[in-house]
């Protein structure tokens, strides 16, 4: 059982809802599934239940007792609660050591977005966030993720536009913008944006 909930790991940021993961975390406690990837699944239901508190005590857990890829995956859990609790400090320590444990890959690349959100809360100006973010040699698409942003707030639903500000505030939002069947951005992204009916 640990090793399928560790496979299935990849697909935790593409889960909308907080059932799967339910099922996931009641099924590794149940099998005796490893202590600290049961922690982890809690606390990332924890943070999607806003549950934020929760969401740090047992991601720090997860993080100081487990390898390193999940290590810095709870890292980054605990920086998004602690970021959505606008505990700048710790948001900022979390990233740091979810940067140092991850080398390359996807989970760097969250930990690098949300150090672009939370510089951007903490300064509020976007040319010291974007200076911030150069410095740190960010890979993903940070124009098309901005554009894809502005478009979005301009002429999307209310609930999508809650959805992707939170996304952008959390980290866990990179798009693309398809213009012309042209597409800017890159293919490691968690939406494509473009026109549908004269709206995108």
């Amino acid at each position: 059982v640990t090793a399928a909930l560790r496979d299935a790991l990849d697909d935790l940021p593409r889960l909308r809802g907080v059932s799967t993961l339910r099922r996931w975390t009641d099924v590794g406690r149940a099998s005796g599934a490893e202590t600290a990837l049961v922690q982890f699944l809690a606390s990332e239901l924890a943070l999607r239940n806003g549950e934020l508190e929760r969401a740090l005590l047992l991601s720090g857990r997860a993080a100081a007792d487990s390898d390193t890829e999940l290590s810095a995956r709870a890292h980054l859990v605990a920086a998004r609660a602690a970021h959505l609790a606008n505990s700048g400090d710790v948001c900022a320590s979390h990233v740091e050591a979810a940067l140092s444990l991850s080398p390359a890959g996807r989970t760097r690349q969250e930990a690098l977005w949300l150090k672009f959100a939370h510089v951007l809360d903490e300064e509020g100006d976007i040319t010291t966030v974007l200076e911030e973010f150069g410095r740190a040699l960010g890979p993903g698409p940070i124009l098309p993720t901005l554009l894809a942003g502005l478009l979005i707030k301009q002429y999307a639903t209310d609930e999508l536009r809650d959805s992707v500000e939170a996304g952008l505030r959390d980290g866990s939002f990179s798009a693309a913008v398809c213009v012309n069947g042209q597409i800017l951005g890159g293919s490691s992204v968690s939406a494509v944006v473009m026109p549908v009916d004269e709206r995108w």
